[in-house]
């Protein structure tokens, strides 16, 4: 087989779903078992934001699993997935294997190689050319979870099951704002399959590629793909957890000495290191910026503080709302998210009654104690800052407030201004402050987006069935276009400003 030439294509099956869920994929032979992961997910529609593994339960030269090697799992060998080519073990069609997606839910998916084929000239691969029903949604609770949620969705509330459960899985898939409304579990749109870069989605992971984006790293400071042997050493340096993936990757960019100490801070300024530990980081690689890869001692030094953070621009719109409800804060760099949360529920008008969580990309930011809980599903907010999240003009996150109503806020980073003026003085005055906005928060728990169109449209209409009842239930003096800077400043001075 002359790899560079040939395709390998699989079928991907969901074990244990009936009608069963399957995709067909044609991949290039070159491929690694991360490009692959990459791969499955893209097409079977999962948001990768849970470890994985392939298992090869006849095939000892690679441990037990093939995966993400991470401190977590000290009792289970794992091998690197981006070390590995797949056609060194799947090169004879009949040939299959099996991939877990989230050790909690426990999604098996049967893999098995149906032909190898030539790749065509002119034509980007991978690609998608079958399948059937749609992908489950992520936490339904594996197999089974996955199996009551359709016949309760399909067939509505059972004798033993009552409304209440029925409308609890209906507010919770509303939660999802990847796949619902409407929940579809039988339609596969294969023309909205998209292959993300395998070896991008490996930088986003272990924490490169929104610093090459930002013009932080030179193309020459990326690691190397996937061979990159001594990536794997500051693992045992920094004793990781799952979460700590998104920081080895550009502390072994670092290594190579190809930063200056001036870029460095800057980049461990805008990682999820707090300032202790980003001192220590800096420490070390300070030490080796001539190539020296030699490991030194973990000493602390004071003087080498992280800069002064800047001032970030943000505005945060209602998605779903229009005309748009929206607000313009300023906020420092290094805010992090339980404050940033805090701040965007006094600026919007929320009452902070309901949970959330912050969503970049495929990656979710939670209230979560990994301590007593470790959630494959999040990661903590506590630690991470805005800075570390959007580093350039442009980029976005997501806000989602209230998985019931799910109200999802778009917070777009517009500008990065100095951090004070020659003076010493705030550039742009004490902050956080709001600078501009339009329009009122809707009521809490009025349902959503739809549900609050609704109640307005009921409160204006005197002929309107439900216009007293909703009058009696957001009061008789609710605004839809009031908003008043000045209110918010001023809570925004009570709660969060130095004196």
């Amino acid at each position: 087989m002359n790899r560079s030439r040939s395709l390998l294509q699989f079928k991907i099956t969901l074990v244990d779903i009936d009608p069963p869920i399957w995709r067909r994929i044609l991949v290039p032979a070159t491929y690694t078992f991360w490009d692959l992961h990459v791969a499955i997910q893209d097409s079977m529609g999962w948001l990768d934001y849970h470890n994985h593994s392939f298992q090869f339960p006849d095939d000892p030269e690679h441990g037990d699993y093939i995966g993400i090697p991470v401190a977590d799992f000290e009792d289970v060998e794992v091998s690197a997935s981006w070390d590995i080519k797949v056609a060194d073990h799947l090169n004879t069609t009949g040939q299959h294997m099996r991939y877990l997606y989230d050790f909690c839910d426990s999604w098996m998916h049967e893999l098995v190689l149906e032909d190898i084929v030539t790749r065509v000239k002119g034509v980007k691969y991978p690609q998608c050319i079958g399948g059937e029903r749609a992908c489950p949604p992520e936490d339904c609770g594996g197999a089974r979870g996955y199996e009551y949620l359709v016949d309760m969705m399909t067939n509505g509330p059972g004798e033993d099951d009552g409304m209440e459960e029925y409308e609890a899985y209906t507010t919770w898939l509303k939660g999802d704002i990847t796949r619902y409304p409407p929940f579809r579990p039988e339609v596969f749109d294969i023309g909205k399959v998209r292959f993300d870069s395998p070896k991008r989605r490996w930088r986003g992971a272990f924490g490169v590629e929104a610093d090459y984006d930002a013009g932080l790293l030179p193309p020459e400071a990326l690691p190397s793909y996937p061979d990159d042997d001594s990536a794997l050493d500051h693992i045992d340096t920094f004793g990781p957890t799952l979460s700590d993936l998104f920081l080895f990757g550009f502390l072994r960019a670092m290594e190579l000495g190809k930063l200056g100490e001036a870029e460095l801070r800057i980049v461990l300024e805008n990682s999820a290191l707090d300032t202790e530990s980003a001192n220590e980081v800096l420490s070390i690689l300070t030490g080796t910026g001539t190539g020296d890869t030699s490991r030194k001692s973990l000493s602390r030094t004071p003087e080498t503080e992280l800069p002064i953070p800047a001032i970030y621009k943000l505005k945060v719109t209602l998605k779903g709302s229009k005309p748009p409800i929206w607000r313009r804060i300023l906020i420092p760099s290094t805010t992090e998210l339980p404050v940033l949360h805090s701040i965007l529920q006094t600026v919007m008008g929320w009452d902070g009654g309901h949970l959330h969580q912050f969503v970049d990309g495929s990656y979710r930011y939670r209230d979560v104690d990994p301590s007593v809980d470790f959630d494959f599903e999040a990661f903590p907010e506590t630690g991470t800052t805005i800075a570390g999240l959007l580093l350039k003009p442009k980029e976005h996150i997501l806000y989602e407030y209230d998985f019931g109503d799910g109200w999802i806020h778009k917070i777009v980073l517009e500008d990065i201004l100095p951090p004070q003026n020659p003076d010493g003085t705030p550039a742009e005055g004490t902050i956080p402050v709001c600078i501009g906005g339009r329009h009122c928060c809707p009521p809490e728990d009025v349902g959503g987006i739809w549900g609050y169109y609704e109640y307005l449209q009921a409160i204006s209409d005197p002929t309107h069935p439900e216009h007293a009842i909703m009058l009696e239930w957001g009061g008789h003096d609710f605004d839809p276009d009031d908003f008043s800077p000045d209110y918010v400043n001023a809570l925004l001075g009570v709660r969060f400003r130095q004196t």
